[in-house]
């Protein structure tokens, strides 16, 4: 690759990745600001996608060093000294990517289990995807920290590193293919995850589509998952397919599109809400404020206090649909017995089964994404 040409995929690429970072930040302030202005709690899942966001710019600064500072043109062209600092830098980008992905999805798993893990089986679903997860982060980490014995030949002598060139084994290059496969099984997952919820949920079809899609554009980041590995396994198996000149953007490629990306989309999720009214108000010339307890009918403003509750007898296929603060609807079926307490989230229209002891551990939907689906 000519000096030209690798300056031209240079500065493309800082342009691009540039907006990687600033996107995730524009979306944790977003989710922030909306939640401070409209009264509603800090919750645990939002600082954890806080802590990633120091992590993400890391992400990028390390890739424009590497890119500027260390490699002038293409890797192969590299002195021993300024390979050896690559390698370090880029040791230390992979750490930086594994440990802020990973931040990212304790905020998601934290956000799912108060949005939708409503019932004792989709507690258990939750739990068995974060598992994973966390299997693939142990299998990352050691993916990092096993390249070579010691650590420190992986930057300071990488051709002592055990591979098919120097008569060693492969292993380092199939536990990485293994990895990111798994990583992305885990990922699609926890993507697909809320889209039954979503679906069986009583909200209106417009809203049941605009709110699948906005989830949709998570799968982005599976999308570029795929491509990695698809780079990885070329590179590792089939090097001269893709040629001996490898340049540094694409051995961190996909790295930001995980990490400033997927804040960005979680955050705009948790925020919906708010955020759709605000528009919507936009466009019809009136702006107001989502809270939790705007907008309530009379009748709904005298029950005051965040967890009061309200028996409406219902039918046992039936249910209450209402605006407003949380309210426990207790069904009753033909023999006049109690057959549930559904949680009815009224600001956001979602009612799913939930004992009633529990009541108090589990925050409704609308507590969250305030307005996300609210009737008028």
């Amino acid at each position: 690759m000519s000096n030209s040409s690798y300056t031209t995929d240079l500065k493309t690429g800082a342009a691009v990745e540039v907006i990687l970072p600033a996107l995730a930040t524009f979306g944790i302030f977003l989710r922030f600001y909306i939640r401070i202005k409209n009264s509603i709690s800090i919750k645990w899942d939002d600082y954890f996608i806080l802590l990633s966001l120091p992590l993400t710019w890391a992400l990028w600064a390390i890739w424009v060093y590497i890119t500027v500072a260390i490699v002038p043109s293409t890797i192969s062209t590299l002195p021993l000294d300024r390979l050896s600092k690559f390698l370090l830098w880029l040791w230390i980008h992979d750490l930086c990517n594994v440990l802020a992905v990973m931040l990212i999805k304790i905020s998601i798993v934290l956000f799912y289990y108060r949005a939708f893990a409503t019932t004792q089986k989709a507690k258990y679903w939750l739990s068995g995807i974060f598992l994973l997860s966390i299997l693939q982060f142990i299998m990352r980490i050691v993916n990092i920290f096993v390249s070579c014995f010691p650590l420190e030949d992986t930057w300071e002598n990488p051709w002592n590193c055990p591979s098919p060139e120097n008569g060693g084994t492969d292993y380092l290059h199939k536990l990485t293919i293994a990895t990111e496969v798994f990583g992305f099984f885990t990922e699609f997952m926890l993507l697909i995850y809320p889209f039954p919820f979503v679906w069986k949920s009583h909200l209106e079809i417009s809203k049941k589509l605009a709110l699948c899609i906005v989830f949709f554009t998570g799968f982005v980041t599976c999308a570029t998952q795929a491509v990695r590995i698809y780079v990885l396994e070329m590179y590792l198996y089939h090097p001269s397919d893709l040629g001996r000149d490898v340049t540094a953007p694409s051995l961190v490629l996909c790295a930001l599109f995980e990490t400033g990306l997927g804040t960005f989309v979680i955050c705009v999720v948790a925020i919906w809400g708010p955020v759709r009214e605000y528009f919507r108000g936009v466009l019809l010339g009136k702006v107001k404020n989502v809270g939790v307890t705007d907008s309530l009918p009379t009748q709904e403003k005298r029950r005051s206090g965040r967890n009061s509750r309200t028996i409406v007898p219902v039918s046992s296929t039936g249910g209450t649909m209402t605006t407003g603060t949380s309210t426990l609807v207790e069904g009753v079926d033909k023999r006049g017995e109690l057959v549930g307490s559904p949680v009815v989230s009224e600001t956001s229209g979602l009612m799913t089964p939930y004992p009633t002891e529990d009541l108090e551990e589990m925050e409704p939907w609308g507590r969250n994404v305030a307005g996300m689906s609210r009737t008028s």
